[in-house]
């Protein structure tokens, strides 16, 4: 199963982003910029040339193990309770760029608490429907953070779509995110004005970066 197809499809039918008088879909708005990003392939990432005290910081690979279960797994149980596999990931691709660090970590965190609730086989229909649409109001407002933090359309939409591959990652979780996505009924992205961004953005960060 390809799980950036699949994904793209499920973005192309439910995040819309609204801009100069048109529409631009997640995953197909403009050519994608360049700068490369490991790519999650068996949560296996590209170590080389990463500063020593960088690959020290990162949590160990959970391999497979990481992969049986929606929640996975958070040896170090780090602050932003992340799944060791998202968590290297991010430090990865973004261990010298904190304000963007910290964009993203919140982003995998709503994502993660999307897909693990919608997994909450103790809710009712009731609370999973509102849990989902909760979930995804908060969605939305760290899409708005992310397109602040990367400063262009084009590279946020990108990233938005890479980091939701790295965090729905196995057929078990791109089923629960399906889910998620139903349960949010036919709520719609739409790009705030530039200037209004920053508001949705109070990242904790004081880098540029």
């Amino acid at each position: 199963m390809e799980t950036k197809k699949i994904i793209s499809k499920i973005l192309m039918v439910t995040v819309a982003l609204v801009f100069i008088g048109g529409i631009c879909l997640t995953t197909g708005c403009g050519k994608k910029e360049t700068g490369a990003v490991a790519p999650v392939q068996n949560s296996v990432l590209d170590l080389t040339g990463l500063p020593p005290e960088v690959v020290a910081s990162l949590p160990p690979d959970p391999g497979e193990k990481g992969k049986e279960t929606i929640e996975g797994v958070n040896a170090n149980n780090d602050a932003a309770g992340l799944r060791d596999d998202v968590e290297r990931y991010i430090i990865v691709n973004y261990y010298n760029q904190p304000k963007i660090q910290e964009a993203v970590t919140r982003y995998a965190q709503v994502m993660q608490n999307a897909i693990r609730d919608i997994s909450n086989q103790k809710y009712s229909k009731a609370q999973m429907k509102a849990t989902a649409v909760e979930n995804k109001k908060n969605e939305f407002s760290e899409i708005d953070c992310l397109l602040y933090t990367f400063e262009s359309i084009t590279s946020g939409n990108d990233k938005v779509l890479e980091l939701t591959e790295a965090v729905i990652n196995t057929e078990m979780r791109i089923l629960a995110y399906g889910e998620y996505e139903k349960q949010a009924g036919d709520l719609v992205y739409h790009l705030i004005p530039r200037d209004q961004l920053a508001s949705r953005c109070d990242l904790s960060t004081n880098s540029t970066q």
